[in-house]
């Protein structure tokens, strides 16, 4: 990618984060970035096209690392430990990039051409729920509850670990997390 197109979306995802999408107008992501506005211009047409791009590159860093195939001798529960494993260090990777999805997902600027040139995120995770929901070994409850308890369930441990760093460390207590999340979904 283009240094100068990189150094753009870098500073954006800064600026949309400390200060807001609404309170951060393009002359600043200019100035921060050591861009001159025509640059920025050449690169992206508006800051929305911006936020989209964040998006775009944000969601599919996640993707790739949270898709990544799983053993198939190993049991359904582990398998989605390994899904909130990946997650987890993920976000604590990349903690702008999941701050700003936090932030920004479901904003009404994001079109709805971004979010299908990424795809659904959590497919296997949505699947391995499904699968779990079908073999009757979660809670009776509609499975789109069950999705959105999980990404609930996964983003709160992700901003735990990023602001205490040492608990990736402490296996104990990573299961006792996940523990935490899987008696909330299974009878």
């Amino acid at each position: 990618m283009d240094t100068k197109k990189e150094q753009i979306l870098q500073t954006s995802l800064l600026l949309f984060n400390n200060n807001g999408y609404e309170n951060t107008p393009t002359s600043a992501i200019s100035l921060e970035s050591g861009v001159a506005t025509g640059t920025l211009f050449h690169h992206f047409k508006n800051k929305q096209q911006i936020l989209n791009q964040l998006y775009i590159d944000s969601k599919l860093s996640l993707k790739a690392q949270i898709n990544v195939s799983l053993e198939e001798n190993i049991d359904d529960r582990d398998k989605l430990f390994l899904i909130w494993q990946r997650h987890t260090q993920w976000a604590f990777e990349n903690p702008h990039k999941f701050r700003f999805l936090d932030k920004y997902s479901d904003h009404s600027l994001i079109t709805s051409e971004t979010k299908q040139k990424v795809g659904n995120t959590y497919t296997k995770l949505i699947n391995l729920v499904r699968k779990l929901n079908e073999q009757g070994l979660t809670v009776n409850l509609p499975l789109d509850y069950l999705v959105m308890l999980t990404q609930i369930h996964f983003s709160a441990t992700a901003k735990y670990c990023i602001n205490h760093p040492k608990a990736l460390k402490k296996k104990k207590l990573a299961k006792r997390m996940f523990n935490s999340y899987w008696r909330s979904i299974t009878d």
